[in-house]
C-alpha cells in the first residue's frame, strides 16, 4: 500500500481534517524516543484505541478488526522470543 492511498483511507474515515500520514509516523518516532529517553528497554506498550463512534461504518469497523487481530499477533510473537 502506498503512502498516498493509505492517506486516502485515513480521509475517508473521518469526519474533520485527518492527520496526515507522515505527521502521525513522525509523532509516533518521538513517542517511541521519549520511551527509551526515559530509560525503559522494553518495546513501548500499545496505547488504547479511542472507543467507536454510536454507529460506526463498515469501514471503521474493518479497520478497528485488523488493527486488533495485528495488535494480538505483535503480543504472541513477543510472548514467544521470551
Amino acid at each position: 500500500m502506498t503512502l498516498q492511498s493509505m492517506t486516502r483511507r485515513l480521509d475517508r474515515l473521518g469526519d474533520g481534517p485527518a492527520i496526515g500520514a507522515w505527521e502521525a509516523l513522525e509523532a509516533a518516532r518521538q513517542s517511541v524516543k521519549a520511551w527509551h529517553a526515559a530509560g525503559n528497554t522494553a518495546p513501548m506498550p500499545f496505547e488504547p484505541l479511542e472507543p467507536l463512534p454510536t454507529n460506526p461504518s463498515r469501514a471503521h469497523r474493518e479497520l478497528r478488526a485488523k488493527i486488533e487481530a495485528g495488535r494480538a499477533r505483535v503480543l504472541a510473537n513477543r510472548k514467544a522470543e521470551r
